[in-house]
């Protein structure tokens, strides 16, 4: 049988309480899709192109070159392969941290509240990583 699609880590304290390392609520797909952002850095926007390093229902990972400041508005288009036009999303910087191997950092975006126009596209994006997904663990 396959791993579990949403995957969590626990660890035990010294206190015997069991606390959650990897609380994800969806599983990540290693692809690299074409991706834009801007989001405000202070009194600055900042704004750039790159590719995906993750990506699942509920957000997108990326390589920047600037800094984010955790809870900080983040605007992205993404590039399906099935769609000629990118997607549009709002959401939210969950965490940014200096990439292992990049002179870079890494910064996860969680998605936030879509309004009535971009849900046709969250749709149409969530049917991508749903057949993704699917690929995946019937390959």
């Amino acid at each position: 049988m396959g791993r579990s699609p949403v995957s969590k880590q626990v660890r035990a304290t010294k206190s015997g309480a069991r606390l959650a390392v990897d609380d994800r609520r969806a599983e990540r797909l290693r692809l690299g899709l074409p991706l834009a952002y801007a989001f405000r850095q202070g009194r600055s926007l900042v704004h750039g192109q790159t590719v995906t390093t993750n990506l699942s229902g509920s957000g997108v990972r990326f390589l920047a070159n600037q800094l984010a400041a955790r809870g900080s508005d983040c605007r992205f288009s993404l590039q399906l392969p099935s769609r000629p036009q990118p997607v549009r999303f709002v959401g939210r910087i969950s965490w940014c941290r200096p990439a292992r191997s990049e002179s870079c950092f890494e910064i996860a975006v969680t998605f936030s509240g879509e309004d009535a126009a971009s849900s046709v596209m969250f749709n149409e994006y969530c049917h991508f990583i749903a057949t993704q997904l699917l690929a995946k663990y019937l390959s």
